[in-house]
């Protein structure tokens, strides 16, 4: 596996540049100002960027990290030339201090009428980047501050707050900015709704002044309804979060807005997306209706059941602009009466927007929905109240009779603080609000300090039940903000929460806490998803998705689910790691092992693969055991960084064997901007024949990573890859190599998916042959690297790998039990999840033990709750232990040491291919060591090992120490008299244009530390820390030294003969070790000459005895002339053509071996 580098220059220029575009106008200052004909503003800024926004062609939703290589995501400020001239920046300010205007000041940027540029907030000294992107001096604080641009004079022309204010709390990857378009109400905002019950509200309900909480209605979102059909294509699941009763026929929505003025708005939008009709109310009155009767009360139903429900599922807009006088400076009310068109109908939506838009240079800063660095704003939230920060996040687990204190540091924006509510919910009860104090009081420590405080009692809540609690501000101005912001409804947190304790739960896995009602919990069955929230490892989650996961698993009564987290709280798996996007919560129903996947991804770890975290986890939903299951890495491009892998490489989960050209086969994971011609090429490239594809494999494929790879595929026994169920990885801009991933390792370890039975066959598949799995014959690529004829030395290499892999993970049968890696291994996940001793009780139970379909289960450990929830199929077929039923855990792990491991142990052990183990560190031979490449370019220094023995030799682990540093990655051997080339650079060294180079076939490594240097010695290092073997290095090699003992002599003269390459048409592709003595990379006549010449051979050359005369150099030599031929005439035998000839080159060969020559 290859650690990744960050790139060169060169290579660093390949990243997108966040370029500057003309987009249509939409907003123009902070503060309303008299345009100029050039007039730069702040439009947006981000201050709080946790994913990479506004940097480019990044993977935002995965987190991949920034390209400026440093690990930070930078804040930014979008800067707009809102004139209808050109304006040059150079000696505009911007500052995060009124005290200091000219804190930092632009470079010599010219920006079109309407153009934009962004500025990172990176604290960089550097104005500009290697790829000539814009950095100022300062960061931005997500907790507030000043911000403002200055004009060359120190003027300020753009402020986001005047001075002695700061801008409200920023948000993880939410942006805060301008727009003539603000948005009043959204799907996210809060609304009070009632299914009516009687009729004596039917003329009061829509008015201002009416007290919908006094009048017994509810609380919610703008996004309200119900579905009955969560697998339909036009479900309206994904469309509301607030859920009404099926049976609803006539609902009253009211969602309150304040505005601190309107004469400025121009134009009034409103957007629904509503089933079956809707009559709209403005503070009171009725501005449009859509398939409503022409009198309607609480009983009223749609006019017609015609409107399709895909029509429903889109926003329609409806011109409002003619009702804007209706609304009034402070408090409005928006009022929809959302009908059905009957009590029994399948469906029910209501989600809206109410969209108000100014003049272009009225525009009001606030949230925005969605960030537009570069480009026209969109629709902002506009939360200017009090602004909140430091609320109490993750306080741990609770004890039951522990209150809950929650802080929140206030202060005041636009106005005078008025009120600070915290709003509280115990699992799923509604909220209740309780008055925040700042004055000393009760639990208040400081009066005045604008801390302000609230208990949460314990008596409000009970063990193992979940708490969320958020935020609400209000100043003297009718402004009001919320903590959490909440803008993103479908990727950001609601609430903050905790849990209780429940002591009762013991278990020795970590336990995941999932709380999501009866609804949502139905949504996360199917593909359309549904919302709930987290508790693992001391850290809440609120808010997040879970869909199903899987093809055959999507069947079982216990199912897989996908975790999708918000992007402003990512998910934390283990402690010191950095946190992830998504995770799987993948079912362990069809393994009775409950094993099979985490066993199968450590031996992948532990043999130095690349492979996902995967380990067992107990699960309890709403306080109630549900399951155990793997939890498994949801692979991203943070998945690549944490496996040392280059992040901006390309990253495919894979459908099928790569046997077909189509792509929608292909999941393309990251670079999700590009297509998929990449892996086309690929793809293609299995076509390929003969020499083409040799320097195909040997240039564009990780070999030893492959190597590494199929070795524990095969001791795994794997059914389940590699027709599907695989990752394939590219070093994209790197070496741009192919890696391949296992994915759903579970049908292994003698588990198989059968014909009929499916899944579900007990029979322990253990002889499975070599080559012949599901990998070679259906996997294209895996095809072609298995057939020897087709991939030179890789079926050498592999076996070679296969038994350094047996003897270290599978041991021969005589290894002592306390030594064995897979028996010891899964003894400690049986002691995890099943530790007690006969589970199966024959005796009767108390009647308080919980009975299974196919037993008595005693204990209460993990593997015995999943056994008694969710029971174990039987399929009696090879079970040695009960056809009548399931087996627990414990019985079927027993049953993989005694059936599977055994026999397989035998059976590969027993292979007539397998080499012998190989005893110690066999010795190899440097070769060519490049210290001074013509170029000058150390990147391009190699050195080339040798393996002169008759068998291959594995040296992964093995290390160049020295004058460079450098460890051999995992599945790296050396098949029988070949060479490897281990390189500084890979990729320098495919690019040289002198001697050895890519699209030569050659097997190659590299990546070293350091340079090679004149003088110092380098050793070769076996991986117990053993010498092998050192050499001195020198200005340049003894010529015609093959072999390394630095002597040019007829052994050497047989090496090159036996290697085949003199005039073999291949072009480039010789080695000093295959005879290339003058450095052009070929073996051929002049070579010969060059190393009689310059090489001191060490033994009078003669020539051998053939029996018919030949023309050589144009001359007739007698092949019968004396023993003894002068150096010169030497030269001239074995720089002719007859060396050209094989059955001359064999005897000449064959007399060197005999020491024939003098």
């Amino acid at each position: 596996m290859n650690s990744w580098r960050m790139p060169n220059r060169r290579q660093r220029r390949c990243h997108d540049k966040q370029g500057r575009r003309t987009r249509k106008l939409w907003f123009e200052s902070v503060e309303p100002r008299t345009l100029l004909a050039a007039q730069p503003i702040i439009t947006e800024f981000m201050a709080n960027n946790a994913d990479n926004i506004g940097l480019g062609n990044v993977d935002r939703d995965f987190g991949k990290p920034n390209p400026f290589g440093d690990g930070s995501s930078p804040d930014w400020v979008e800067i707009n030339n809102a004139g209808d001239e050109i304006v040059n920046l150079q000696g505009y300010s911007l500052t995060d201090d009124s005290d200091e205007l000219t804190k930092w000041t632009f470079p010599s940027v010219e920006l079109d009428a309407g153009e934009y540029v962004i500025v990172y907030a990176s604290g960089s000294e550097n104005s500009f980047d290697d790829v000539g992107r814009i950095h100022a001096n300062f960061r931005l604080s997500s907790g507030g501050e000043y911000l403002a641009l200055t004009s060359p004079a120190g003027a300020v022309i753009s402020e986001v707050v005047p001075a002695g204010h700061e801008y409200p709390i920023q948000d993880a990857n939410v942006s805060y900015g301008l727009s003539s378009t603000e948005g009043l109400v959204s799907p996210t905002s809060e609304v009070q709704y009632w299914v009516p019950e009687h009729g004596r509200l039917d003329a009061v309900w829509q008015r201002p002044d009416f007290d919908a909480t006094a009048n017994g209605f509810s609380n919610g979102r703008a996004a309200i309804g119900y579905e009955t059909r969560l697998t339909s294509s036009t479900s309206f699941a994904p469309y509301f979060t607030t859920e009404l009763p099926v049976d609803t026929q006539s609902v009253y929505v009211r969602s309150e807005f304040t505005l601190d003025e309107v004469d400025q708005i121009a134009h009034l939008l409103l957007q629904l997306k509503f089933d079956n009709g809707v009559v709209v109310y403005l503070n009171g009155t009725e501005v449009m209706r859509e398939n409503a009767p022409v009198k309607v009360n609480w009983t009223s139903t749609a006019s017609s059941r015609s409107r399709r429900d895909s029509a429903a599922r889109s926003f329609e807009g409806f011109n409002l602009t003619d009702s804007r006088s209706l609304l009034q400076v402070g408090s409005n009310v928006l009022a929809v009466h959302l009908l059905n068109h009957s009590s029994d109908a399948s469906d029910f939506l209501l989600s809206m927007k109410l969209l108000a838009n100014g003049p272009s240079n009225a525009g009001k800063p606030g949230y925005l929905l969605a960030s537009t660095p570069g480009s026209a704003n969109d629709a902002v939230e506009r939360l200017a109240g009090p602004s909140i920060r430091d609320v109490t996040r993750n306080p741990g687990a609770l004890t039951d009779n522990e209150d809950l204190l929650i802080t929140a540091h206030v202060s005041a924006h636009l106005a005078p603080v008025d009120t600070v509510n915290l709003h509280y919910r115990i699992m799923f009860a509604d909220e209740v609000i309780l008055r925040m104090v700042d004055d000393g009081s009760g639990h208040d420590a400081v009066a005045g300090d604008g801390i302000y405080s609230a208990v949460i009692p314990a008596t409000a809540s009970g063990p193992g039940e979940m708490i969320r609690w958020r935020v609400k501000t209000t100043d003297t101005a009718a402004n009001s903000m919320r903590w959490p912001l909440f803008v993103h409804e479908t990727d950001s947190e609601q609430y903050l929460g905790t849990m209780v304790t429940d002591p009762s739960i013991q278990s020795q896995i970590p336990v995941l806490h999932w709380f999501i009602d009866d609804t949502n919990f139905r949504r996360a069955g199917t593909a359309i998803g549904g919302r709930g929230s987290l508790f693992y490892l001391d850290q809440f989650y609120d808010n997040i998705r879970a869909d199903d996961h899987g093809q055959t698993t999507r069947s079982f009564p216990k199912k897989s689910y996908d975790l999708d987290f918000n992007q402003d709280r990512r998910f934390r798996w283990k402690d010191g790691e950095r946190r992830v996007g998504d995770i799987n919560l993948i079912t362990n129903w069809g393994d009775k092992a409950k094993f099979r996947h985490a066993l199968a991804y450590d031996m992948y770890r532990d043999a130095g693969s690349p492979a996902f975290f995967a380990f067992p986890v107990r699960v309890q939903k709403n306080g109630v055991f549900f399951s155990t299951a793997d939890l498994i890495e949801d692979a991203d491009a943070r998945t690549l960084e944490r496996l040392g892998l280059n992040p901006d490489g390309a990253l495919y989960k894979m459908y099928d064997g790569l046997n077909s050209s189509s792509h929608s086969a292909w999941e393309k994971k990251t670079r999700r901007w590009e297509d998929k011609s990449d892996l086309s090429e690929l793809q293609q490239a299995t076509l390929l024949e003969g020499n083409a594809w040799v320097q195909f494999a040997f240039d564009q494929l990780d070999i030893p990573e492959f190597i590494n790879f199929l070795p524990l595929f095969d001791l795994q026994n794997n059914k389940g890859c590699c027709h599907k169920n695989y990752y394939f990885y590219r070093d994209t801009g790197a070496t741009d190599e192919w890696q391949i991933i296992i994915w759903d390792p579970d049908l292994a370890f003698g588990h198989d998916f059968k014909s009929g039975a499916g899944y579900f066959d007990d029979v322990m598949d253990w002889d499975n042959p070599l080559f012949s799995t599901r990998a070679p014959t259906t996997n294209a690529l895996l095809r072609k690297l298995y057939t020897a004829r087709e991939t030179p030395g890789f079926h050498e290499m592999y076996l070679r790998r296969l038994r350094t892999i047996m003897d270290e993970f599978l041991q021969p049968s005589d290894t002592p039990y306390t030594d064995r890696y897979l028996e010891r291994r899964m003894d400690e996940y049986v002691a995890m999840m099943d530790p007690h001793d006969d589970p199966f009780d024959p005796t009767p139970s108390p009647p308080e033990w919980p009975k299974a379909t196919h037993g008595v289960v005693r204990g209460t450990d993990d593997a015995d709750l999943d056994y008694n929830t969710w029971g174990s199929w039987s399929h009696g077929n090879g079970s040695r232990l009960f056809a009548d039923r399931g087996e627990t855990m414990r019985e079927h792990a027993q049953r993989i040491k005694d059936e599977y491991l055994p026999q397989r142990r035998d059976f590969l052990y027993g292979h007539p291919e397998l080499p012998p183990a190989q005893i110690g560190n066999p010795d190899l031979e440097f070769g060519w060591i490049e210290v001074r490449p013509k170029t000058g370019n150390h990147l391009e220094q190699f050195v080339e090992l040798n393996n002169p023995h008759g068998t291959s030799v594995d040296i992964s682990g093995w290390q160049f120490t020295g004058s460079t540093e450098f460890t051999f990655p995992p599945g790296t051997v050396i098949p029988s008299n070949w060479s490897l080339i281990v390189a500084a650079d890979k990729t320098a060294f495919r690019a040289r244009t002198d001697g050895p180079s890519g699209v030569q076939g050659r097997f190659l490594v590299g990546g070293w530390d350091g340079h090679l240097a004149v003088g110092e010695t380098l050793s070769l290092v076996g991986a117990d820390g053993q010498l092998v073997r050192s050499t001195l290095i020198s200005n340049e090699p003894i010529v015609g030294d093959v072999n390394g003992d630095e002597i040019f002599d007829s052994a050497d003269l047989v090496a090159v003969a036996s290697a085949g390459e003199y005039n073999d048409q291949v072009p480039r592709n010789s080695t000093w070790f295959e005879g290339d003595w003058n450095r052009d990379g070929e073996f051929d006549s002049q070579d010969i000459v060059f190393a009689f010449i310059f090489g001191n051979f060490q033994t009078a050359a003669a020539v051998p005895s053939w029996e018919n005369t030949r023309q050589l150099d144009n001359q007739c030599v007698s092949p019968r002339q004396s023993e003894h031929v002068p150096p010169t005439e030497t030269v001239r035998l074995l720089t002719s053509d007859a060396w050209q000839d094989s059955d001359i080159r064999e005897r000449l060969v064959t007399r060197l071996r005999q020491n024939r020559l003098s």
